[in-house]
């Protein structure tokens, strides 16, 4: 069989600012427009109202974004700590014998602003995200190509493969079209195949559940690249598997610290540094061959899922 790859677009490799430059940056907000869909099939008038106040608070949280600061990311993930603060005022939340608020799994009470954040992270490393080629997304990738399912002589004539795609994850991702024909034969058939280069798995409260989800997700990431970086990002994690996550700690970012101030738990700052950091690393890190590993006797594993 013949395989023929095109990756669309053009991209080198750039230099990562010490400090991210927020300004001029154009990301899709998954938050926002979370909210957006939640007021096109509201019909409760004071839930309505609500959404339309939530949508201004986080027209301001976004546009302090864009303003210039010393410090730019603890800026970043304090302004949207003190958003998630506001929304947990008792008006918002529905209760029994009320006729308004919105029940506690609700999506305006979930961590799509974490998505976001992550998103404002990623554009200020100076990658050209969103090309063709590469792209930064809430979606799918893939994680195994095959023979369609169809009888021996069917597939042995007129083979088809086809690409399973895992669950939506924000997902920085190569975009390949790959056309493929079966030896002797002349014409191609189109295949599209999405490859991972980094993974955020993001979730509001992390447990058993989201243990074993990882470790699949692992293997799904490694079926098409084994140079992928997973990042676990949490607001809290079930203290029932301590022992478990040893295992994923090198991968695993709690965002809310233990500590209260002013009575709240806020966003921590320094867990975003530390996200930054590892991305910026990843980007400018090299292969680990082994003439680089005899002298250390070691790998560095920032580079590692």
């Amino acid at each position: 069989m013949m395989v023929l790859i095109n990756a669309f677009g053009n991209f080198g490799k750039n230099s990562i600012p010490k400090v991210p430059d927020f300004k001029s940056i154009g990301v899709y907000m998954l938050y926002l427009n979370k909210i957006y869909e939640c007021l096109r099939t509201e019909s409760n008038p004071i839930n309505r109202m609500y959404l339309n106040e939530l949508i201004l608070n986080w027209k301001k949280v976004e546009a302090t974004f864009d303003q210039d600061s010393e410090s730019p990311i603890t800026k970043l993930v304090n302004t949207v700590s003190d958003y998630t603060h506001y929304i947990t005022q008792p008006r918002f939340l529905w209760v029994e014998k009320k006729t308004y608020g919105f029940p506690a799994d609700h999506d305006i009470f979930q961590s799509y602003y974490l998505y976001d954040i992550i998103e404002k992270l990623l554009y200020s490393t100076g990658l050209e995200l969103n090309s063709e080629s590469m792209t930064i997304m809430n979606k799918p990738f893939t994680s195994a190509v095959k023979l369609q399912n169809d009888t021996f002589r069917n597939q042995l004539s007129r083979p088809v493969l086809d690409s399973n795609n895992t669950a939506s994850y924000l997902t920085v991702a190569l975009e390949f079209d790959v056309q493929y024909r079966l030896l002797g034969k002349r014409n191609f058939v189109k295949l599209d195949l999405s490859i991972p280069l980094m993974v955020f798995y993001i979730e509001k409260f992390f447990n058993q559940h989201s243990f074993i989800e990882i470790e699949k997700l692992r293997k799904d990431i490694y079926t098409f690249n084994s140079n992928a970086i997973l990042f676990c990002i949490t607001e809290s994690v079930d203290k029932n598997y301590l022992t478990q996550y040893e295992e994923i700690k090198d991968i695993l970012y709690v965002a809310r610290a233990n500590f209260k101030h002013d009575g709240y738990n806020h966003l921590q700052p320094q867990v975003f540094l530390k996200i930054f950091g590892r991305i910026a690393n990843f980007i400018n890190g090299e292969l680990m061959t082994y003439d680089k590993y005899v002298p250390f006797g070691h790998v560095e594993l920032y580079n590692k899922i």
